[in-house]
């Protein structure tokens, strides 16, 4: 697990702190340590919501550490844009081809949040206070995306959600640095540069996601409501059973 971590102990605009414990972000849940399942087997999950597509899922499917929802985050997007599919095909692609890729994959973070089915079921679960995780693949771009949603739902600032997707370079900065390398050797410096985009985060991408709901709301609380029909009285309610007075 690369890029796994507790949204717990972030603060809220309100003077609240997320629960610790309760909801974790996560890449996918496969070729898990000893020392990784039991810790997870220790949090005591009551569900794990997988955002990859069905493909992704089939060929590697989580570990059952817990009940697994299948919730396809983007299941349109069509296999060119699934990582597997997508990393094979940045290595062939020109450099025209490779900035229409990252044009579309950012066009993705325009759409992403509105009326996406994967999300809406992590919220029905946040309304019952369950203990859950929720996962793609590399945990930072249809995760970062929902890990975002969620800290505004519960009172963060754009800026605190901001925050912690830009985490994920951080936390796959390992892997990242083994890619670049071997890019580097492969390709060239130049287009290593290109190419390591589609590993990391970049923030005008989560930028693009919030700009798009300003752009269609007048604030997150008309969002919430009109994509989810999360009431303000349900998200109270929410935020009462995820956060606690500081």
């Amino acid at each position: 697990m690369d890029n796994f971590r507790d949204l717990g102990g972030i603060v809220t605009d309100n003077n609240r702190e997320i629960i610790k414990n309760k909801i974790f972000r996560s890449d996918a849940l496969i070729n898990l340590s000893d020392e990784e399942r039991k810790y997870l087997n220790n949090l005591h999950i009551d569900e794990v919501f997988d955002l990859r597509s069905n493909a992704e899922q089939i060929a590697r499917p989580d570990e059952p550490i817990a009940v697994i929802r299948s919730v396809p985050a983007l299941p349109d997007i069509g296999t060119v844009l699934e990582p597997a599919a997508l990393e094979e095909l940045v290595m062939k692609a020109d450099d025209d081809m490779l900035n229409r890729l990252i044009d579309k994959v950012q066009s993705l973070y325009e759409v992403i949040a509105f009326k996406n089915s994967a999300y809406s079921q992590v919220f029905d679960s946040m309304r019952q206070g369950r203990t859950f995780i929720f996962h793609c693949t590399a945990g930072k771009d249809r995760t970062g995306v929902l890990a975002a949603l969620i800290l505004i739902l519960l009172g963060c600032s754009e800026e605190k959600a901001i925050s912690d997707y830009m985490l994920s370079n951080q936390y796959r900065q390992k892997i990242n640095s083994r890619v670049y390398d071997l890019l580097k050797s492969k390709t060239g410096e130049q287009r290593a540069d290109k190419i390591i985009r589609f590993y990391c985060v970049e923030q005008v991408c989560i930028e693009k996601t919030l700009s798009a709901i300003k752009a269609k709301y007048s604030d997150y609380a008309e969002f919430f409501l009109k994509e989810y029909s999360i009431t303000d009285k349900e998200r109270a309610e929410i935020t009462e059973l995820y956060t606690r007075k500081i």
